[in-house]
């Protein structure tokens, strides 16, 4: 399998990839657990012309299901490394986002207390989890995602206001 991968690989220009950790994980990721886990990753052009729409400024911002870090990655083009923060289910998504950003950031930025494991939706708020107010949220949440009984449970409690009875809500 891994040199299947390297002769894949090879003939890519590596520099082209942004979050090379995080295409890695996509594709080793099989698509039935992608699936189960409403995993699917945005592209890094998207993200880029996103942000070409809009003036970032430099404020304290989060992506609160953050995947593999590809909108915090492009988001440092904008704003200071000291102001990304990060929210990830995925353990090892979470631990690539981590990576990303060390790289990124030649190890200054703080990954471990600014990027956490952790269920967003769990989480009462934002603000109070890093104890800081943010001024811009970037996500593309999971959606699809097939939730356990628990986690059914927390988040109908959370998220009354939104249970719709359509086939698609919880």
């Amino acid at each position: 399998l891994y040199l299947k991968i390297i002769n894949d690989l090879q003939p890519m220009d590596l520099n082209y990839f942004d979050n090379l950790l995080g295409f890695s994980f996509q594709y080793l990721t099989q698509i039935g657990v992608k699936q189960i886990h409403g995993a699917y990753y945005t592209p890094n052009s998207f993200i880029k012309n996103l942000y070409q729409m809009f003036k970032i400024k430099d404020a304290p911002a989060i992506d609160p299901s953050c995947g593999s870090g590809n909108f915090l990655i492009e988001l440092l083009e904008h704003i200071n490394y000291k102001n990304i923060y990060g929210l990830e289910i995925d353990p090892l998504a979470c631990l690539i986002t981590r990576a990303n950003l060390t790289l990124k950031t030649i190890g200054k930025m703080d990954v471990v207390n600014q990027i956490k494991n952790v269920d967003s939706l769990t989480v009462k708020s934002f603000d109070g989890f890093f104890n800081k107010k943010f001024s811009l949220v970037v996500t593309n949440p999971p959606w699809g995602a097939f939730l356990n009984p628990k986690q059914k449970s927390v988040y109908q409690k959370n998220f009354d206001q939104i249970k719709s009875g359509e086939i698609f809500s919880y």
